[in-house]
């Protein structure tokens, strides 16, 4: 009988890197045998774009949006979003939704898991997180269960914890019996502020193979090549630094996102132009560009994947930490634009040796498995 693994992580919506690090994690623990379930952990039971909005961080965004005061109905939300809960309904074991503390030890007494896992993704980030206790297990009192961190992340360098959370959460994760973090930062605010020592570990999505994923898209018929676009954070100095890119490499720029950006929400606009793309569309956009930008941690994670040059621009607000965590450990830091005015224009010359880079990954992605092997250590 396969052991029973509950993963915790962000909620799953419109934040492709969180779904994506979701998908494969489960992934692999159900290659090694195990019987994967993701927890459904949300504040209340509010709708997927809700959900996102809570977990806007812009302000400037977020100020946009309330003095547009346009709200979708259920019905355009669920067109909106189709694309995104396809993929979770069709790929993702996941629980109803649990809105409450109750009901998380509610779901744990009943299921006799094996193993929880809380991760990956920035879910030791209090701004990211209305539930921040939750994810050092808060609530596992009373049950006998292996408690694992698997590329947990603080998503930055510097400390985000009141006095009152780093107390609680330093007496919490005592109890763990495995502890990983993405980070070689947070391997440092780990020993600093709760003196414990956790190994630094792949995110889940680098656990899988190129080849694992264009399984997802290899019935889509488009292909695109040319500069894909993919910035979250969009504004006019980086769309200028793209467009020097693309006449530089002489390709066309394409981006695969919604055609109106959630900052720019008008009911003068059809619900369509709103949509998201398909998870699996947005997985071959990488697979197909000839060069990728991106201010993405998931997405320098699939330019390297997908072994495509690339630039990743510092995006500061979201976390710099994880891109130069990533891409020292792979020996690309040069590929990390810092500095949009004094970006050095022959780096874009430089072939990546990737050869040597999957060398790297591959040494990497041994440690992860090996720290992934303690779940069957009471076997």
């Amino acid at each position: 009988m396969k052991k029973k693994i509950a993963i915790l992580t962000l909620p799953l919506g419109k934040n492709y890197g969180g779904l994506i690090q979701n998908y494969a994690l489960q992934e692999f623990l159900k290659k090694n045998n195990f019987e994967v379930t993701t927890i459904n952990r949300r504040s209340n039971k509010k709708s997927l774009f809700r959900s996102f909005f809570s977990f806007v961080k812009n302000d400037i965004v977020k100020k946009k949006i309330l003095r547009n005061k346009v709200k979708f109905t259920k019905s355009e939300e669920e067109i909106i979003y189709s694309n995104i809960t396809g993929f979770i309904n069709k790929y993702i074991n996941i629980t109803e939704v649990i809105n409450s503390n109750k009901k998380l030890k509610k779901t744990f007494a009943r299921n006799n898991y094996h193993a929880v896992i809380t991760g990956s993704d920035q879910i030791w980030r209090p701004a990211y997180s209305n539930f921040l206790y939750n994810f050092y297990l808060d609530f596992l009192k009373d049950i006998n269960i292996i408690k694992m961190s698997y590329a947990a992340s603080f998503g930055t360098e510097d400390w985000e914890y009141s006095n009152t959370e780093e107390r609680e959460c330093k007496r919490l994760i005592k109890k763990f019996n495995y502890i990983s973090v993405r980070e070689h930062t947070g391997k440092y605010l780990s020993k600093n502020k709760f003196g414990v020592t956790p190994e630094v570990v792949l995110d889940p999505a680098l656990l899988l193979t190129a080849n694992e994923y264009i399984k997802l898209f290899k019935d889509l018929n488009f292909k695109r090549d040319g500069l894909y676009n993919y910035v979250l954070d969009k504004n006019s100095k980086k769309n200028e630094f793209i467009n020097n890119i693309s006449k530089f490499l002489n390709l066309e720029v394409f981006s695969n996102q919604p055609k109106i950006a959630y900052n720019k929400i008008s009911k003068n606009n059809d619900i369509p132009d709103y949509k998201y793309p398909s998870i699996e569309s947005w997985l071959k956009s990488f697979h197909d560009a000839s060069f990728i930008i991106t201010d993405s941690f998931h997405g320098t994670v699939f330019a390297i994947l997908f072994e495509k040059p690339f630039l990743s621009l510092v995006n500061n607000e979201r976390g710099a930490s994880r891109f130069t965590s990533l891409l020292s450990s792979l020996s690309l830091e040069n590929r990390l634009v810092k500095d949009l005015n004094t970006f050095d224009f022959s780096i874009i010359s430089q072939e990546i040796n990737y050869e040597s880079v999957n060398k790297k990954l591959d040494e990497l992605r041994i440690r992860s498995y090996d720290f992934l092997k303690n779940l069957k250590s009471n076997d």
